[in-house]
């Protein structure tokens, strides 16, 4: 080992490719323009392997940063993790890609695509998931009539469609392996979109605002949330594109920047008005104001007596 390190710092820049290409490398180690069609890419070819390890290290990455900001950022730094109950759901999505990725990388780097640890990546992304829709469910929701039933149906759905999805995947893997699992990211990552769209369309509206009991009040506008907003969609829509490409190295680092955008979103509307304690989630139709208005300081001039609300 000492004399091939030794050869190796003492090579030229083609003494380097030759030394490489004598050992048990494989030189390109990847191709970034390569898709994960076996006809670029064989079955258990180390070409393959590299390229779907270096893939999933940077979906890792990504939730490991997530994780990181969460709990140090936002935990510690700001300590407002506490505060925001849509954090520890996202949390708990990042947390749980993180294991899955960790299965994908083992699975790729033991050369094991689709054995125990393929499974297993199947679940634990599930589960991630399942973490990621229930805080999609509120965010679509926000000040929706009848918030908390449409909420709680949602959430059900996709825990269901999860459990669904793992089993039939299970049942069916030597057919269809991962089918199933991609359909469910699929149709997860466009509900994440919708969800954005429609909390922007209500804060448009005026319906939902930051807290005022937050600190973000006093910094955030109306300007850099919808800014904020705008970025995300816009975000969604180009993993979108990347998963549509079929370039390993495009679809997973952009699946998990699709995490990424759920913590900075969620970092501002985990703090509004609709996800306080006990905060009335029923909006009152045709006046862009919520009941919970009538008692917001900032919002006095409507409770004077010459300040009628629209009869329901």
């Amino acid at each position: 080992m000492l004399n091939q390190t030794n050869d190796l710092l003492n090579s030229t820049d083609n003494g380097l490719y030759d030394f490489c290409s004598e050992s048990n490398f494989s030189i390109p180690v990847f191709n970034f323009t390569q898709t994960k069609s076996i006809d670029e890419t064989p079955l258990h070819s180390p070409m393959r392997m590299n390229l779907f390890v270096i893939a999933h290290v940077g979906f890792f990455l990504f939730n490991f940063i997530n994780v990181f900001a969460i709990l140090f950022i936002h935990g510690y730094i700001f300590k407002r993790l506490w505060h925001n109950h849509l954090m520890h759901t996202a949390l708990c999505a990042c947390a749980c890609q993180m294991l899955s990725c960790w299965c994908s990388i083992y699975r790729y780097n033991h050369c094991e695509e689709f054995g125990t640890a393929a499974r297993a990546s199947v679940w634990t992304g599930l589960v991630a998931y399942i973490f990621m829709n229930y805080t999609m469910a509120h965010i679509f929701c926000n000040r929706q009539l009848n918030k908390n039933v449409n909420c709680v149906i949602l959430v059900w759905f996709w825990f269901l469609s999860a459990i669904a999805c793992g089993i039939t995947g299970d049942f069916y893997w030597k057919k269809y392996d991962f089918r199933f699992f991609r359909y469910y990211i699929l149709g997860s990552t466009i509900f994440q979109l919708i969800s954005y769209i429609s909390v922007l369309w209500s804060f448009s509206k005026k319906d939902i605002r930051i807290s005022r009991n937050s600190p973000l009040k006093v910094w955030v506008t109306d300007a850099l949330m919808k800014r904020m907003l705008h970025v995300a969609i816009v975000t969604i829509v180009l993993t979108m594109g990347y998963a549509y490409s079929l370039r390993p190295i495009l679809q997973y680092p952009g699946t998990g920047i699709t995490f990424s955008v759920m913590v900075l979103v969620v970092t501002f509307v985990g703090e509004m008005d609709f996800m306080e304690e006990g905060a009335i989630a029923r909006s009152v139709p045709g006046c862009g104001v919520t009941e919970n208005t009538l008692t917001d300081p900032e919002m006095a001039p409507l409770n004077n007596n010459n300040t009628s609300i629209p009869a329901v």
